[in-house]
């Protein structure tokens, strides 16, 4: 873990801004996940964009993961926000 409490992460950039926080979380589900199923995860990065808040700067990182069972069936896509500040 990195000093800020969150995975070291080699798919996000090296960015300006190093403080971390939380934008949000969506999920949706497509099929059911039970104890002992083998799970498949991919992560991208789905889009990188600046805005300016009340004490300067922030850069958003939307990430969409994606999470197969076994089969290569979709049974779960996340969409999480990550704000560097």
């Amino acid at each position: 873990l990195g000093t800020d409490g969150l995975p070291n992460d080699s798919l996000t950039p090296p960015l300006p801004l190093k403080r971390v926080m939380a934008g949000g979380i969506e999920q949706r589900y497509y099929g059911k996940i039970r104890p002992g199923d083998k799970l498949t995860i991919q992560r991208k990065i789905s889009d990188i964009y600046e805005k300016r808040g009340k004490s300067g700067p922030l850069i958003f990182v939307d990430y969409l993961i994606s999470v197969m069972d076994s089969d290569g069936t979709l049974v779960l896509e996340q969409k999480q926000c990550r704000i560097n500040r």
